[in-house]
């Protein structure tokens, strides 16, 4: 996306911010940047491979008084890189550029230096509940079901954020303090492949082979194994053609499932299985691993 656009973007994003928030917001600059750079993030205390969505710098209005004025106005910096490679359209950056600019806007008492970063929010609440998970004193019980109620509507695209929440969520679902804390868990876990939806391209990458709902997993999986998923998710089931390297043994075996005319085509037609495979399927998806009729 050229930066023109992304800018305007930007500026769609904060002519939609609620009333309130807008109402709030004197002597500001709101500057593109392309990334945060190693000596941004040190300053905040952010460790690659987090980055920034955006950063606020400036004296916020708990802090100004009458003595205020005649100062340069205060910037939000937002970073294009980081929002254009986690969303997965424009609709889903200017709802990201709309909730990185908000925290400031709804003097939730930002300090000079304000790291609006990625799902700060979000990523808080998976700290604290990732810490909390494996405590089980009376102060702790409520602390989680507190944490998991506030995550329920907690925004998280960050990918490496969001494995450590998975992660966690299966350990109290593991461990439960109660009953009341196993079903707080079980919904959040039952919800969980709409937030992989959510990620973009890049962040969904992320997730690859981590085993969460809605990623993608390549495994070796025996015939057994393959068939019951062929058949319990067939829409999400495929076999990895492009990474098969034993071409010449595949042929030998699949000439002794193929009828004689079948095999002709495969020894004097020159058909290949690939080819073959193809023609076999016909518009049927993975039913021959299914064992379908």
């Amino acid at each position: 996306m050229t930066r023109r656009r992304f800018e305007a973007l930007v500026e769609k994003a904060m002519r939609r911010l609620p009333k309130r928030f807008k109402d709030r917001i004197a002597n500001i600059a709101v500057v593109v940047e392309d990334w945060a750079d190693d000596e941004t993030l040190a300053d905040v205390g952010v460790e690659p491979p987090d980055t920034l969505y955006g950063l606020y710098r400036g004296i916020d209005l708990t802090r100004r008084d009458s003595s205020y004025g005649n100062v340069l106005p205060d910037t939000i910096h937002i970073y294009q890189g980081p929002i254009e490679e986690d969303c997965a359209d424009e609709a889903d950056m200017e709802e990201l550029i709309r909730d990185t600019t908000t925290p400031w806007s709804a003097l939730r008492a930002p300090s000079s230096k304000e790291p609006l970063a990625r799902q700060q929010n979000g990523q808080s609440l998976v700290g604290a509940l990732a810490a909390a998970a494996p405590r089980y004193s009376p102060e702790d019980r409520p602390r989680k079901v507190m944490l998991l109620e506030e995550l329920d509507g907690a925004i998280v695209r960050d990918a490496r954020t969001l494995l450590r929440l998975h992660e966690t969520l299966c350990f109290l679902q593991a461990y439960p303090d109660d009953a009341t804390i196993l079903e707080l868990v079980d919904r959040a876990l039952e919800t969980f492949a709409a937030r992989v939806d959510r990620l973009g391209p890049a962040a969904r990458r992320r997730l690859y082979d981590s085993g969460v709902a809605h990623s993608t997993l390549d495994y070796p999986f025996g015939f057994p194994m393959a068939r019951w998923l062929a058949a319990r998710f067939p829409r999400e089931t495929e076999v990895a053609w492009a990474a098969f390297g034993d071409a010449d043994r595949l042929d030998e075996t699949l000439s002794l499932l193929a009828t004689t005319a079948e095999g002709d085509a495969f020894s004097e037609g020159g058909m290949g299985w690939r080819q073959w495979i193809r023609v076999a399927k016909g518009d049927r998806r993975l039913r021959l691993v299914a064992g379908e009729e």
